[in-house]
């Protein structure tokens, strides 16, 4: 059956969600400064922020995890699936510095009036890393295969669901 892939995201990020196995799953956050929009988006469409099991992070850039600390500020439950060097970086809160990601970011944040840095994220009981021990429970949890797509950054990953859409 294919899945309904809702997008709450801004003219900048896409925050997709979708239902597998009874569990919500997010992928990714936006900019720190997109959280109140996709509250609304989702409360716009039935849904709410405590209903989130899983937040997939596809890298650790500004512009997909800007509010996750803020959403695991609010719901308890939700845990967070993402490469283990994507982890650490979280612990930082700053993008990577890569000339052209750098450039493309900041111009981007000024234009969204967010910037490069971040909330750090540290908190290793909400972290479900992605390694080859854990890539058939995690295909499992999120109804598709993770693909590292390293390129854009070191800790890049993408998802292909069942149904061959890839996020």
């Amino acid at each position: 059956m294919e899945k309904i892939i809702y997008n709450f995201g801004t003219s900048f990020v896409n925050n997709y969600v979708y239902f597998h196995n009874d569990k919500m799953i997010l992928i990714d956050t936006g900019y720190e400064n997109d959280y109140d929009h996709f509250k609304k988006m989702m409360e716009k469409a039935g849904f709410t922020l405590l209903m989130i099991d899983y937040v997939f992070i596809t890298h650790s850039h500004s512009d997909h995890v800007g509010f996750l600390k803020r959403l695991l500020e609010v719901n308890k439950k939700a845990l967070i699936i993402s490469s283990l060097e994507a982890k650490e970086r979280m612990k930082t809160g700053q993008n990577q510095k890569a000339f052209y990601v750098g450039f493309l970011s900041s111009f981007l944040g000024k234009l969204n009036k967010s910037r490069i840095s971040y909330p750090s994220i540290d908190d290793d009981k909400r972290f479900i890393p992605y390694t080859e021990q854990n890539k058939e429970l995690l295909k499992d949890m999120l109804g598709g295969d993770i693909i590292e797509t390293t390129g854009h950054t070191k800790d890049s990953l993408s998802l292909l669901l069942t149904d061959k859409k890839c996020l």
